[in-house]
């Protein structure tokens, strides 16, 4: 039986961006043992996406014409938006590094600032108010990130076999939006975050080497889980503490910036033709930033802080070499991914028809997105100017939201907090092939490689991802060839 999935899209859903980056970059040899160096660059862009807003008629005033004294008998329909975004961003990254006698020191900083220009327009739409043109905006933000990190990393060796690893960074992260237009949202988050990594590697042998690591790192939100100012029209609010007048509290965000702790141990064997490493981690999450099963405008997940999670388990990677031109190489995890602590608010409707907000306790569900089992395989072969790979992938089931295999028993006792049943996203297998040649036809081209790439070679029907009640299918089997010419 044959599946075909496809999704309708006007041909004016265009997207079209220009980022040049420049660079200036400088490396200094002290002397035999110091080394300086630094890297200057600018990256300016901007650029467009026009997207399908049709599902616009369904909000009060999205475009916000009535607002604006337009006709309110006009509705705009079949609308297509362009949301427009103007980047610039410059910055410096110094490093000095240090060889010493029982090791090496490297010690540098980051500095780098952004600021953005976003603004929102209806690109074409049926029975627009009269005056509106393609100038009209109905979202207006500009957005910022600075940025300043400082760093040093010290490798020491203690003895011929045990070396020590300690690193420790302090990052000031600052975010902010200006000039937003309508609303007035403005407002600046910074945050200033310590950083440390320490570590001990123990080497046996020539074969056989052990390591122990403990790191603390933290990792702000994206600015746009502060406020989603281009949503402003639909009823996005900033996410802060209200004051007694209910304005907002700036200085008290209700999103917060993730924590984690990891504890790793492992080992590594190695031979001339064969390697094997084991890696065990427990990493202790404090208000994890994970997906809460929704979507935005542009499908892309919507985060929030879960109090405490646990990524913990085992990866392995090898490789073997069995024949001069043969080459096997594999990786793979088992990991359980679950909340410890922690819960989500919804809403829905009892038996008496009353809406109800409510605090679901989510602990020891599994996380979204996160499979227990991964095993990836690579099969090499490389014979003179003849190169063929064979790739295999095994993802194991995981959740599309963080309500795991209870959300049947959650919708008996909450019914309608989410309009969707099946929120599992199966295990697949898939498999690809990938062969080229290469050859020589002097005088005219340097090199000619012909090469053919096969993708998902047994045509599994899978789903690849989801979020909350979207699926996102893989591609049937599909074929690539070609042939590339050096000069």
């Amino acid at each position: 039986k044959a599946y075909t999935y496809t999704v309708e899209r006007r041909a004016s859903e265009i997207e079209n961006f220009w980022q040049p980056h420049f660079e200036l970059l400088n490396e200094y040899q002290i002397n035999n043992r110091v080394k300086l160096n630094s890297a200057l660059f600018l990256v300016l862009g901007n650029g467009f996406f026009d997207y399908d807003g049709s599902w616009s008629i369904f909000y009060d005033d999205y475009f916000r014409l009535k607002a604006n004294g337009y006709d309110p008998a006009k509705t705009p329909n079949n609308a297509l938006i362009r949301a427009m975004v103007e980047n610039k961003q410059w910055g410096w990254i110094p490093r000095i590094s240090i060889e010493h006698d029982n090791g090496r020191l490297i010690a540098g900083a980051e500095f780098r600032k952004h600021n953005s220009v976003h603004w929102g327009s209806i690109n074409y739409a049926e029975n627009l108010p009269a005056g509106i043109t393609k100038d009209y905006r109905y979202y207006y933000y500009e957005g910022g990130k600075n940025i300043l990190n400082v760093f040093a990393n010290e490798r020491l060796n203690l003895n011929s076999k045990l070396s020590l690893l300690a690193e420790i960074q302090l990052a000031y992260h600052q975010y902010k939006i200006e000039n937003e237009k309508y609303v007035g949202n403005n407002f600046s988050v910074d945050g200033l975050y310590l950083n440390p990594r320490v570590g001990l590697n123990y080497s046996m042998n020539d074969n056989l080497s052990s390591y122990v690591s403990f790191a603390r790192v933290t990792r702000e939100p994206r600015l746009k889980n502060y406020y989603d100012a281009a949503e402003s029209s639909a009823g996005e609010i900033p996410q802060f503490e209200l004051n007694s007048d209910g304005s907002y509290n700036y200085d008290k965000p209700l999103v917060n910036p993730e924590t984690m702790n990891d504890l790793e141990l492992g080992a590594l064997f190695k031979k001339e033709n064969a390697s094997l490493g084991i890696n065990l981690f427990y990493m202790l999450f404090n208000d994890e930033i994970v997906k809460k099963g929704q979507v935005d405008r542009f499908g892309q997940p919507i985060t929030g802080n879960i109090d405490q999670t646990v990524h913990a388990g085992l990866e392995f990677t090898g490789s073997f070499k069995p024949h001069e031109y043969i080459e096997l190489i594999f990786n793979g995890s088992y990991i359980q991914n679950y909340i410890k602590q922690g819960g989500t608010y919804i809403k829905y409707k009892d038996n008496s028809g009353n809406k109800v907000i409510k605090k679901l306790d989510l602990k020891d569900n599994r996380i979204s997105g996160f499979p227990n089992l991964t095993f990836n395989g690579i099969i090499n072969f490389n014979y003179h100017n003849l190169f063929a790979q064979f790739t295999a992938k095994y993802v194991g089931d995981f959740y599309s939201d963080n309500f795991d295999d209870n959300l049947s028993s959650y919708l008996e006792k909450y019914p309608g907090f989410v309009d969707y049943t099946d929120n599992k996203v199966d295990a697949y297998f898939v498999a690809n092939f990938y062969a080229s040649y290469n050859l020589k036809l002097s005088p005219y081209f340097d090199n000619v490689k012909a090469f053919i790439q096969v993708n998902n070679i047994f045509d599994n029907l899978y789903a690849a991802y989801a979020i909350g009640k979207e699926f996102f299918p893989a591609a049937e089997r599909n074929l690539l060839f070609g042939i590339n010419l050096g000069f």
